[in-house]
């Protein structure tokens, strides 16, 4: 199929037990844009704005799966919205909402909606990058495209910002809290190259925080950490999908499992997300504590977020 800066959705409609997975390749073979996140006769997509040019769509099954399946090709409708806007739309949930607006590589931006039930996806120009936060770091300039997907047909409202964020100083005490619209806070502070960080966060609340993430200036993910609690699923065996899920972005990275007996599994997660390794720390004991360390790659201000699913207030500490 060809491209030429139209919003396009893919869709790969697998039949029966079939597991489908959908690469998208340029003209030279490389890819733009893959999805295997669901499972056995689920859909996959990809939605993105293409370059002009040629494109080939590869199908292939999960761990060998063989089966029918159905693939369909359309312009998504887009609705712009500019820096502060307030668009009201009507939830969409067969195809999910689609929003654009132009974005300016290293800057944070944050969307925001009328319901928490809403899970948002931002493509970054081009498609080949999806960012699963509503709370980022453009990785570059360009055209970005929001996907929401409302859970109902409601009326809806969203607004794309960029936020002022407070910063965290080595050696203090930051207080802050997860509204329950947002589901995310965002925070900033400055090193240089070769500093050697940590990153603690204490979460007050009946229900564990999500995520725990720091993104760099040019927007690259640096490193990750997520509350698990399945300690069955995690005892029965393993799965970098079970623990990041389709919602957390990840990329050719190692899983740490911290067990209560103090043993540690390290396994390896091949994903797509084009960003450096990614090292994700779950203590089954004390989910309400996340903690991420690691070493600046260079000078610049890097974004802490903090992610939750329910609202809630939190410490964060910043150590060298």
């Amino acid at each position: 199929f060809a491209g030429g800066g139209d919003a396009l959705e893919l869709v790969l409609d697998s039949q029966g037990t079939f597991d489908g997975a959908l690469n998208v390749l340029d003209a030279d073979g490389n890819s733009v844009g893959y999805s295997d996140m669901s499972g056995e006769g689920q859909p996959e997509y990809f939605v993105g704005i293409l370059p002009a040019g040629s494109y080939t769509v590869r199908v292939a099954g999960f761990d060998g799966s063989t089966g029918s399946y159905a693939l369909t090709l359309h312009r998504a409708r887009t609705m712009p919205i500019a820096l502060g806007e307030v668009v009201e739309d009507t939830g969409r949930i067969d195809r999910g909402n689609y929003y654009t607006f132009d974005g300016t590589g290293g800057q944070v931006y944050s969307i925001t909606t009328s319901s928490s039930e809403i899970q948002a996806t931002v493509f970054a120009p081009g498609g080949g990058v999806q960012i699963f936060t509503t709370t980022f770091v453009a990785p570059f300039d360009g055209n970005y495209l929001v996907l929401l997907e409302p859970l109902s047909p409601e009326d809806l409202t969203v607004t794309v910002t960029q936020p002022e964020l407070t910063e965290l100083v080595f050696g203090e005490i930051l207080f802050g809290v997860v509204e329950a619209s947002a589901q995310e806070s965002a925070h900033v502070f400055a090193a240089e190259e070769g500093d050697a960080y940590t990153v603690t966060l204490d979460w007050v609340g009946e229900s564990p925080p999500s995520s725990l993430y720091v993104v760099a200036p040019d927007g690259v993910l640096e490193i990750f950490a997520s509350a698990f609690d399945r300690v069955a699923e995690v005892e029965a065996g393993l799965s970098c999908s079970d623990v990041l899920g389709r919602g957390l972005p990840y990329a050719d990275a190692v899983l740490y499992v911290y067990r209560d007996s103090g043993e540690i599994d390290a396994v390896a997660c091949e994903g797509v997300y084009p960003a450096n390794e990614i090292a994700a720390y779950l203590d089954l004991g004390q989910t309400h504590r996340l903690t991420v360390d690691g070493t600046v790659p260079f000078d610049g201000a890097y974004v802490i977020v903090v992610g939750s699913f329910d609202p809630g207030s939190y410490e964060l500490t910043l150590e060298h």
